[in-house]
């Protein structure tokens, strides 16, 4: 099913290029805030970006079945790492921070983008598994009335994401929950967690979790498994 774990087979009966991985392709959108409220951490982010690639480039398999865009927002929202495959000469982007904070912006580039990609991509490989995207939020949305419909809009399309909110400002577990496409995806920081180092800890949870996607879909499998380091932690139902 949609929402399930098993693949989600999409187009393509053409033979692959040779450079293609033989089983499944998942595209991954790795979504960071840079409004203000992430001044005292946008270092650790930029850090966790280096750090995945290096995870990549030192794993070829898995960085062949998994193509990468980073996209920051604050006011507006910018990619800044088109989706591509990472290698050692993958340019990693740095990270400033801007003003404002507002989600709407960043869920509508990722209607625009998200399809579309998808689309590109099943005319390369023959199976193309529902992409994946990394929200990370530290400031409090400025468009709170506003967002809710592009996140409505973006996930009734066909090839809607799942999305993986990690929350690490005020009010992060309703922020997560709200973000996340399903409750299990939705992953806070502890109480009185340092907001740099759940910067930190979202690098750890990023590189889990894409190095077991990225696995799975070299065997063909939709396999989204979150593995929370210590200072994050599963947002409950309840809260």
């Amino acid at each position: 099913t949609a929402q399930g774990a098993g693949p989600v087979r999409w187009g393509g009966a053409g033979p692959a290029p040779a450079s293609a991985p033989a089983t499944g392709l998942v595209p991954v959108y790795v979504v960071l805030d840079t409004s203000p409220a992430a001044a005292g951490c946008v270092v650790d982010l930029g850090n966790a970006l280096r750090s995945l690639q290096t995870l990549l480039a030192n794993s070829p398999d898995v960085a062949s079945a998994i193509r990468l865009s980073v996209i920051t927002y604050a006011d507006g929202a910018d990619v800044v790492l088109p989706l591509t495959e990472v290698s050692w000469r993958t340019g990693v982007p740095g990270l400033t921070t801007s003003p404002g904070c507002r989600y709407r912006p960043v869920l509508r580039r990722l209607k625009d983008l998200v399809p579309l990609e998808t689309e590109r991509l099943k005319e390369q490989v023959p199976r193309v598994l529902r992409p994946v995207v990394f929200f990370l939020s530290v400031g409090q949305p400025e468009d709170d009335a506003e967002w809710p419909a592009a996140h409505a809009e973006l996930m009734a399309h066909p090839y809607y994401p799942n999305i993986v909110a990690c929350a690490i400002g005020a009010d992060r577990a309703r922020v997560a929950q709200r973000i996340a496409s399903r409750p299990a995806l939705a992953v806070a920081a502890v109480e009185g967690a340092d907001p740099a180092q759940s910067a930190v800890q979202f690098s750890v949870l990023l590189q889990r979790t894409l190095l077991h996607l990225g696995r799975s879909a070299i065997a063909g499998q939709m396999e989204l498994v979150l593995e929370c380091p210590q200072g994050l932690a599963p947002v409950a139902a309840d809260e």
